[in-house]
């Protein structure tokens, strides 16, 4: 049986009643989900991200999430996937890498985001957000080509930073939803549409 998770992984918001065994039980229920990732990727591929990630020490899941999300960003908010005749889909992924302390999350998010991102020519190098102000973001999708990934490493911190600037008006959460769902975000200097987002609780 797995061990409870470390306490710094629960992170006090606004809902005080939530406490530090309810967010255990969750992890712990949510391990017990199936993850067929394999199921998405062909044979060949498959075999790749289980070599790299054991090789880096950490798990081909983690491997997987980060490049898909990495992708997706790079592929930019004209990208659909065609689903059907009549139904796209944008390439747009929010992403939430969760595991216990130790077991490979940086590793992966190094091996398929920072790094690759950095490997790039730019604008494509300068993609990655890891703090921002809204009109700062702004500027930054402007800049490149509508293209960005906030990335996180810790959830905790990110949410906490969501909640803060929803309680002072900005609207941060339905900002999220238009961006998520390939909406626009008109301001008085333009518009830009979409943008990933990679978290390592």
């Amino acid at each position: 049986m797995a061990s409870p998770p470390a306490k710094r992984l629960f992170s006090p918001t606004s809902h005080s009643h939530i406490t530090q065994g309810d967010v255990s039980k969750v992890v712990l229920e949510a391990q017990s989900v199936p993850f067929p990732w394999t199921d998405a990727v062909p044979k060949k591929i498959h075999t790749w991200f289980e070599t790299y990630a054991k090789s880096h020490n950490t798990a081909p899941e983690y491997v997987f999430i980060g490049a898909l999300v990495t992708t997706a960003a790079i592929m930019g908010p004209k990208s659909f996937v065609q689903v059907r005749k009549t139904y796209q889909e944008p390439t747009n992924l929010f992403a939430i890498s969760v595991g216990f302390p130790g077991s490979g999350k940086s590793q992966a998010y190094r091996m398929t985001v920072s790094e690759p991102l950095q490997a790039l020519e730019s604008p494509m190098s300068n993609m990655l957000v890891d703090d921002y102000t809204k009109r700062g973001l702004f500027k930054h999708l402007q800049s490149h080509d509508g293209r960005a990934l906030l990335a996180h490493e810790e959830m905790g911190a990110f949410f906490d930073l969501v909640q803060k600037r929803q309680l002072e008006g900005n609207a941060e959460r339905q900002l999220y939803c238009r961006l998520y769902d390939g909406g626009q975000w008109v301001s008085s200097t333009g518009i830009v549409y979409r943008v990933s987002i990679m978290l390592l609780p």
